[in-house]
């Protein structure tokens, strides 16, 4: 069975992430609040905090991204006995989340 291109691939039925939204206005948010306080020069700590909750809820967003793909896609894939298929999907995400 011949590899399909990125482009095929983007064809596919992905899940909805549309629940996540709410979340990424509030990153966008307090990203925002982060590029004011460095406008009006705050107190670094405070830029710190700022980022440091925006950081947080980056990984909250990226966390359930990661779940909806694992109870979706690679659902779909266990289900389809499509070993090779899920293999690639799992070294995949390890990779994104391990490489710089």
């Amino acid at each position: 069975m011949p590899k399909s291109s990125k482009k095929e691939a983007k064809r596919e039925i992905h899940p909805d992430h549309t629940p996540e939204l709410k979340r990424v206005r509030m990153i966008i948010g307090q990203m925002e609040g982060v590029e004011k306080m460095i406008k009006d020069r705050r107190y670094c700590p405070q830029i710190l905090q700022q980022i440091k909750a925006a950081t947080s809820a980056m990984n909250a967003l990226k966390m359930e991204v990661l779940k909806r793909h694992l109870n979706e896609c690679l659902a779909e894939s266990v289900r389809a006995g499509d070993n090779e298929k899920l293999l690639k999907q799992v070294l995949e995400i390890f990779q994104m989340q391990i490489s710089k």
